[in-house]
């Protein structure tokens, strides 16, 4: 069984007149594929200089990132409306208490157990585009 399998190896290719095998794993070839084997007839990848080819790679470089850049943005379209479909609309009105998220971590004790929320303030008003102002109590000035 392995003298049939070694064969084919060890088989001398009439054009080449050099076994597969050597062939195959000469370490002597170090040269591109376009060079060893020529380019095809009619292969448009033919430049006439390098500029040619620096021009072509240029411009495959752009057509890339552009249609890179379409793909994100169509990702992130779609990433925004899959997010505004989850977001609760909050509408505060000057005068509403309401309770500051404002998480604090304390070392040795637990997420579980910490507050996470302070307050209660005075809801005073918005400041485009997300910020507001709260007001400690009826008589303290404005924290942001």
């Amino acid at each position: 069984m392995k003298r049939c399998l070694l064969r084919p190896q060890l088989t001398v290719l009439q054009c080449t007149r050099l076994p597969a095998t050597r062939r195959m794993l000469n370490p002597e070839v170090y040269a591109p594929v376009h060079l060893v084997a020529g380019l095809p007839p009619g292969d448009p990848e033919h430049y006439e200089s390098a500029d040619d080819f620096v021009v072509q790679q240029q411009q495959m470089t752009q057509d890339v990132y552009a249609s890179a850049r379409e793909h994100l943005q169509v990702a992130a379209s779609r990433r925004k409306r899959y997010y505004d479909i989850r977001v609760k609309d909050r509408d505060f009105q000057p005068g509403m208490w309401v309770w500051y998220y404002y998480p604090q971590r304390y070392p040795r004790k637990s997420p579980k157990w910490q507050k996470t929320y302070i307050g209660p303030y005075l809801f005073v008003s918005v400041l485009p585009p997300s910020n507001a102002v709260l007001q400690k109590s009826k008589k303290r000035s404005t924290a942001e």
